[in-house]
């Protein structure tokens, strides 16, 4: 039987105070979240280069990505469209290579 989401937040309701916000937004997090999510070293496995390089994308918006505590999450489908260099164009309705004319 699983725990309802109601339950889930009286169980992280017992941490230490200082605690508790990070944890409800994590719990949040992982309730809300579809499809796989990735960490930057299993990131940086996939693209052959390091946590650092990976994590550095995320602070500068690069590499779109939610940072829950002090990790960083990055969803398989947006690192989809990061590797894809006409996911934006498209997104935006600019057509392949944002070719306008």
């Amino acid at each position: 039987m699983a725990a309802s989401r109601s339950e889930l937040h009286r169980l992280v309701d017992v941490l230490p105070q200082k605690e508790i916000l990070a944890a409800k937004r994590f719990l949040e997090f992982l309730l809300g979240r579809q499809g796989k999510e990735l960490t930057p070293k299993e990131l940086a496995e996939r693209l052959n280069t390091t946590p650092m390089r990976i994590r550095k994308l995320l602070r500068e918006g690069k590499l779109p990505g939610r940072k829950v505590g002090q990790e960083w999450w990055v969803r398989e489908h947006d690192l989809e469209d990061f590797l894809d260099p006409d996911a934006y164009c498209r997104a935006k309705g600019l057509g392949s290579g944002c070719d306008t004319g």
